[in-house]
């Protein structure tokens, strides 16, 4: 009934369903809650902010104290947001191409200027090297961050393991201009940073580049690249467009198209493994998680995960795969059709992934590598039979609506699924003042038994 009376413009009749116990967080069977079904866009003004929640013991909330925080809270110090990342230790936050940041600054990593800590997010003050600069997307890494401008790269933080790809510098307490081989790379059409805890890629539609420590994701034997170098793509075709890429500690998926062909490209464990046409439709998205990190050190090793490396692809018909190390296939994931046309992003949290669908987050629990009864063989079969693909095995992925988050912009999550940092659209109603005393449900049943007679 809350849907019927904001969907068709009742106002009078929603506050009264809500002053008699009906619910803004209940689903209708296209998984929307009310407030997502008003109608008219003039009635509510809308502004983007920053809400987070989870754990805080490093400040990375932004809040002023290290409390966690079970429930979305608005993070009151600042302006409407379009993108966050969020880490182990800090937080970045952009909004209008200005900066904003929190959490420990140990070796620079907010870009202060000092080792400080920043309890409540505040403005970062950079000094671009270019005319008109603006920053256009951020990434937080464990140790160092990295900001895109639409004319070049900047980063802060740790070098020690060269993943600022910046020359004679152990760390830089301030944003420090990236640079690159200008023969080679066209700058201003990166569209894409990455900052992993041990290395950092930049991507543009003619390659990706690579700097830092190399843990098996680079391929080849050198250990180490200090300054940003293409990476290796099997398909050297001078039509090659990179669509998409993708990166954990010791793995990196990169998507290209050569004319009309898709070319999935793994490194992974020192090698290059690449999948011509992969399930037979376009790939929009992953996630990786898990994986084995080549590297003899006390510190790699603490961090490293202790689990097999999966990669979760979403497909434009919004099929899911996962691709198992052990088996090398991929393996089709059983999502309920009409919940998995909502989704329209996907990150790594913790075990499982983060969604986002329709507006709402929601927690996945996945179910790894069941076994399935195949249907007899038909005629079709062979249309859709390949090699890499899976035949006797399926997962299957449920879903947990995180309570409290609706109007999900974007989101961001640290790799462990501890802090959160969600954009939310906030809509503001202008409600009539109505009489309680003077109101009951005769409007409300009138306009029912209208909307039942309706033939609707």
């Amino acid at each position: 009934a809350l849907h019927r009376s904001i969907y068709y413009g009742y106002i009078e009749n929603s506050q009264l369903l809500k002053r008699f116990g009906a619910s803004f967080d209940i689903f209708d069977g296209d998984f929307l809650t009310p407030l997502q079904l008003i109608p008219n866009p003039c009635i509510y003004s809308a502004q983007s902010a920053a809400y987070v929640f989870g754990k805080n013991k490093n400040y990375n909330l932004g809040i002023g104290n290290v409390n966690s925080r079970q429930y979305p809270e608005m993070v009151k110090s600042l302006p409407p947001i379009q993108m966050a990342s969020i880490n182990k230790f800090h937080s970045l936050f952009l909004s209008s191409g200005k900066l904003f940041g929190c959490g420990i600054s140990k070796e620079g990593r907010i870009g202060i200027g000092s080792e400080n800590t920043v309890v409540n997010a505040q403005e970062i003050a950079i000094k671009f090297n270019h005319k008109h600069e603006k920053i256009s997307s951020v990434s937080a890494g464990l140790h160092h961050s990295l900001i895109l401008t639409q004319k070049s790269v900047y980063g802060c933080g740790s070098n020690k393991h060269f993943q600022l790809g910046l020359r004679d510098v152990e760390r830089a307490l301030v944003f420090t201009e990236i640079h690159f081989d200008r023969m080679e790379v066209n700058v201003t059409k990166l569209n894409t940073v990455i900052a992993c805890d041990y290395h950092s890629i930049f991507v543009n539609p003619q390659g990706v580049y690579i700097c830092g420590l190399n843990l098996g994701q680079f391929s080849g034997i050198q250990e180490s690249i200090p300054f940003p170098r293409k990476l290796a793509n099997p398909s050297q075709h001078s039509d090659l467009k990179i669509q998409w890429a993708e990166s954990n500690n010791c793995c990196i998926c990169v998507y290209a198209t050569v004319k009309e062909t898709n070319f999935l490209t793994i490194y992974y464990n020192r090698r290059v493994k690449t999948f011509k046409n992969p399930m037979m439709e376009k790939l929009t998205k992953c996630c990786i998680s898990g994986g084995e990190m080549l590297y003899n050190s006390d510190e790699i090793v603490k961090n490293s995960s202790q689990k097999p490396l999966t990669i979760v692809l979403m497909t434009e018909h919004k099929n899911f795969y996962i691709y198992y190390e052990d088996i090398l296939q991929f393996v089709k994931v059983h999502v309920s059709p009409l919940f998995s046309s909502q989704i329209r992003d996907f990150m790594t949290c913790g075990d499982g992934i983060l969604v986002e669908a329709d507006g709402h987050l929601f927690q996945t629990t996945i179910q790894h590598k069941l076994s399935k009864m195949y249907q007899a063989e038909s005629e079709y079969q062979e249309f859709h039979s390949k090699k890499e693909i899976a035949q006797f095995l399926c997962s299957k992925m449920s879903f947990k609506r995180i309570q409290s988050v609706s109007n999900v912009e974007s989101f961001s999550c640290d790799v462990d699924g501890e802090s959160f940092v969600t954009i939310l659209s906030q809509r503001t109603i202008r409600v009539p003042a109505i009489k309680k005393e003077a109101f009951d449900f005769s409007t409300l049943l009138y306009d029912d038994f209208e909307y039942a007679n309706s033939g609707i």
